[in-house]
């Protein structure tokens, strides 16, 4: 058998093979039961849709963090600050932008000051809720 025959034969077998895979029902895929301990209401889990805020009871409530203010941006009522990590948003330090829930915030601190802080997710954007400058 030369090396055509063999790509020949490779071909019509590639091609009978996905004519009978488009004819085969594909098996459902049913999700898994939820545990039930006795006694206890059913739970069902839920699940979020992009951009859905999750319910008030659900939602961590704001912890003080710290960081350092290093950019302000008043028109836009924004504020960057390099930060610990954010327990109630499950978030690492870093520097990011953040939206002040109180413009007049922004006019309380300057570039450099160390704060204190508590930011939650407000409409689907990450926004400072309170500040303070920080004990020197």
């Amino acid at each position: 058998m030369n090396s055509k025959s063999i790509l020949a034969l490779a071909a019509t077998t590639l091609i009978s093979f996905a004519a009978s895979a488009q004819q085969m029902p594909m098996p459902m895929q049913t999700p898994a039961a939820p545990m039930q301990m006795p006694g206890q209401p059913m739970q069902m889990p839920t699940a979020l849709m992009p951009g859905q805020a999750m319910p008030a009871q659900q939602a961590a409530a704001p912890i003080p963090t710290k960081g350092e203010v290093t950019r302000i941006n008043e028109a836009t009522g924004q504020i960057t600050l390099r930060h610990e990590p954010i327990a109630n948003l499950d978030m690492g330090g870093m520097n990011m932008v953040f939206r002040a829930a109180d413009p007049a915030m922004l006019q309380a601190v300057k570039v450099g000051d160390q704060v204190i802080f508590e930011a939650a997710r407000v409409e689907g954007q990450i926004t400072i809720l309170k500040m303070t400058k920080a004990a020197p």
